[in-house]
């Protein structure tokens, strides 16, 4: 929910909707846990092959740029998915109250938030 919370500020810095994004790390080795984000966020998420090995991936490619044996402009070729997860429209009223319901507890629990980190 929180990642959903943040998309919309990133949404309106890049002026368009993310048509798409790309998941990596241990959670997205879950096909359940990247149908989750794809209700949740309305918006295809896309498994990365390979997604906890990412980081090291990425490492490579900057490094490979570095040498100059690639560009940055090169890099989305190289980047292959398992599969491409499309958001679930008879999960959307669900997942809408469930994000206002996390809204509420946010604004609830702030000042007991403040109070523990003060």
């Amino acid at each position: 929910m929180n990642t959903r919370w943040l998309l919309k500020p990133v949404t309106k810095f890049l002026g368009r909707r993310v048509p798409a994004i790309n998941i990596v790390g241990g959670g997205a080795q879950s096909d359940v846990w990247c149908q989750i984000f794809a209700d949740v966020l309305d918006t295809q998420i896309r498994q990365v092959q390979d997604p906890i090995y990412a980081n090291a991936r990425g490492a490579a490619w900057i490094a490979a740029v570095g040498l100059g044996e690639i560009t940055f402009a090169d890099v989305p070729q190289f980047v292959t998915f398992n599969r491409l997860y499309d958001p679930n429209p008879a999960h959307r009223s669900l997942y809408n109250e469930r994000f206002a319901v996390f809204q509420q507890i946010y604004r609830q629990m702030k000042g007991v938030y403040k109070r523990l980190n003060g």
